[in-house]
């Protein structure tokens, strides 16, 4: 009997809860140094964004600095996390030394492309109308789970696209209640422990402590949402026709 939404996410969350120190352990030197280029990058769109607030050199040249330095720590940042929390949520139990390797690189460049793509198909959904890009958002968002667990997607024999949007068919809600939660966890405890003030420089300590908690909320969240992709994906897979591209 497949499992519902909520033993997927019990599963997940007691994974995450076993894995999460050992992830911690087992990649801290690349932690710390991706830690503290997200603080620094962090540090300078805060400060770059307070010359809009007053009002001063809003020149295009300044808005898309600020752009590019938040893509690159959203979005290049996070998915070298993703990496790492992937690696270890496959070997974990299978080798006690875990290293980045030059097929993670790959893996990690192959997974930036896929996205891309998603990102095109999710700007056209809302292009066409607000809910169709929604959708698309939440169909493909399993996608960079897809590059980093399949190894049939490594072969050539999977879409990542289609294969995110097979396994998220019929479970948009559940899917974007644990999105929505998790960013409101990362986002709800950042504000309360500033109160709405991330300058480094104006308010220091509870900027550091609001950094190190965010920081391990989002490795915590990101073991949590590669064993919710593999619950999901074998989920999925046992509901499938014999006819559908199988995983395995």
């Amino acid at each position: 009997m497949p499992q519902t939404n909520t033993q997927i996410s019990m599963s997940s969350l007691k994974e995450a809860t076993k894995l999460f120190l050992k992830f911690v352990k087992s990649f801290s030197k690349e932690i710390t140094l991706l830690f503290l280029l997200q603080i620094m990058l962090d540090q300078i769109v805060e400060h770059l964004s307070g010359q809009f607030k007053s009002g001063i050199n809003q020149s295009f040249s300044l808005i898309a600095t600020v752009l590019v330095i938040s893509m690159f720590s959203e979005f290049f940042l996070n998915n070298a996390y993703l990496l790492m929390a992937a690696k270890l949520s496959r070997q974990a139990s299978e080798i006690k030394s875990i290293h980045l390797t030059k097929a993670d690189f790959q893996d990690y460049l192959q997974m930036i492309k896929e996205e891309l793509r998603f990102f095109g198909e999710v700007f056209m959904g809302f292009i066409y109308f607000l809910f169709p890009g929604f959708n698309r958002l939440i169909d493909y968002s399993w996608v960079p789970f897809v590059v980093l667990f399949e190894d049939q997607y490594r072969l050539g024999k999977l879409d990542a696209l289609k294969t995110s949007k097979a396994i998220a068919r019929k479970h948009f809600w559940f899917i974007s209640s644990v999105l929505t939660l998790t960013s409101l966890c990362s986002i709800g405890t950042d504000y309360l422990i500033t109160g709405g003030q991330s300058s480094i420089f104006v308010n220091r300590l509870p900027v550091l402590t609001a950094a190190v908690i965010g920081i391990l909320l989002n490795l915590y969240f990101k073991l949590f949402y590669c064993a919710l992709y593999r619950h999901s994906r074998d989920r999925a897979q046992n509901s499938w026709p014999a006819k559908e591209t199988a995983l395995a």
